[in-house]
């Protein structure tokens, strides 16, 4: 038999036990809607001022297939950058070395091309990669033995499905420009003492879209089924007026040196 106090007592164990869960969603829930009423939540403000490649800018957004793949209902071949509408479709980057993000439908297809030049169309860099066929965002990162990015200097890079080896004028072809710049001064300091979530706000606020996206996209990488990250990814997407591709599995590709 238990007794009026010991009842009691008893009582507000329970109540603790079962409450202590409830704390911590309620923790987690105040925590995103903070962030959120903050604005820490990864937006791209397209950088002013930074002039336009010296061609007419990349992008190309049609939504592209093999005639292999033309009854697969999904979304064309895209590359994930800016539009061209958001400072001139030019993709901002701190790094020597930033990593390209191409959205990938499903595809017959077996292998792709990866090309970057310079603003005058000379060859930096060039790789054939194998794809699985599955529909995903693939994220390519460029050698560090072997091309290196200079401040204020504009790129001009391809990616291709190479729909049938034999005839590469069937390829189907995206590009677009990146422009490497010096990292904010008043920027240092904030993504020291940042989390990678908000490290990529960060960058999206200050227009540096390779890192704003690579580093979203390694975290949603970790982390796929984490809602939260979703429809933060979705956000920064819509804000850079990328063509809707759904949710699809990511993945990373460190390029090969020469």
């Amino acid at each position: 038999m238990i007794l009026p106090k010991q009842s009691s007592l008893l009582h507000l164990a329970i109540s603790s036990i079962i409450l202590i869960p409830n704390l911590a969603d309620n923790a987690h829930l105040a925590t995103a809607a903070m962030r959120r009423e903050i604005g820490v939540v990864a937006e791209y403000e397209p950088p002013k001022g930074i002039g336009a490649p010296p061609t007419v800018p990349g992008g190309s957004r049609s939504g592209k297939k093999c005639d292999q793949d033309a009854n697969v209902s999904q979304p064309g071949l895209t590359p994930i950058i800016p539009d061209a509408s958001l400072a001139n479709g030019l993709g901002l980057t701190v790094s020597e070395n930033p990593q390209f993000f191409v959205y990938v439908p499903q595809t017959l297809a077996g292998s792709v091309e990866f090309v970057l030049k310079d603003e005058e169309e000379k060859d930096l860099y060039r790789a054939n990669l194998p794809i699985n066929g599955k529909a995903g965002i693939v994220g390519l990162s460029l050698p560090t033995n072997t091309v290196k990015l200079e401040v204020g200097k504009n790129y001009h890079w391809y990616f291709s499905i190479i729909c049938n080896p034999r005839n590469r004028r069937k390829d189907l072809t995206v590009d677009g420009w990146s422009r490497r710049v010096e990292m904010p001064a008043n920027l240092v300091d904030k993504l020291k003492s940042s989390s990678e979530r908000d490290r990529a706000n960060l960058y999206a606020q200050n227009g540096i879209w390779h890192e704003a996206v690579s580093t979203l996209a390694e975290e949603r990488r970790k982390a796929p089924n984490d809602s939260e990250l979703a429809a933060e990814w979705k956000k920064l997407l819509e804000s850079a007026k990328v063509k809707e591709i759904g949710d699809v599995p990511f993945t990373v590709t460190q390029l090969e040196g020469e």
